[in-house]
């Protein structure tokens, strides 16, 4: 009677490696890789939240940019001043780099420190770091030109309709789609 054959030993007692050596490879390798690719993953999450972040943090502060509190005929003021207080918050917790994490801080203190009202805070330096740090994360060519925050003035027919609305800014239906 023959003895079955040892898949881990040749005939003559030797190991057998063309067998042992890829589960070998295996048995080390899948758990290296694993752990390479998890940390990947995560690294990959983590840019995506920071960017998402950072990304609207920049909208809501160039939104209020070039705004004087006090002079919008809706009241949204205090809004705005929450907007900006999440996006200077987003920043503080996410910012890509300690600059950015500086001048929100900047923009916090001369806001929120006492003196004359109607003091102006430039948030220019701030949106420049913003903008360029996002743009060298997404892969994009850096810009060299000054933030445009631009305000609209309601003239002719729209300014009319407007007035006829009450002042008010149009408002998002939120009402479902089907049903009441």
């Amino acid at each position: 009677m023959t003895q079955p054959r040892s898949l881990v030993r040749t005939q003559r007692g030797r190991v057998n490696w063309e067998l042992l050596m890829p589960a070998l490879l295996v048995a080390v390798g899948w758990p290296i890789g694993y752990c390479i690719n998890s940390s990947l993953d995560r690294q990959a999450k983590r840019r995506d939240v920071s960017v998402d972040y950072l990304t609207k943090a920049y909208r809501r502060i160039e939104g209020v940019a070039n705004t004087t509190y006090g002079e919008s005929p809706w009241g949204d003021d205090l809004q705005r001043a929450r907007d900006l207080q999440e996006a200077l918050a987003d920043i503080d917790l996410l910012g890509l780099s300690n600059e950015q994490v500086k001048l929100a801080h900047d923009v916090a203190q001369k806001l929120s420190s006492p003196g004359p009202a109607g003091v102006e805070v430039d948030m220019n330096p701030l949106l420049i770091s913003l903008r360029k740090d996002l743009r060298n994360e997404l892969g994009l060519d850096p810009v060299d030109v000054k933030p445009v925050h631009g305000k609209f003035k309601l003239t002719g027919q729209a300014a009319r309709q407007n007035a006829t609305a009450g002042g008010h800014p149009p408002q998002a239906d939120t009402r479902p789609a089907h049903g009441p």
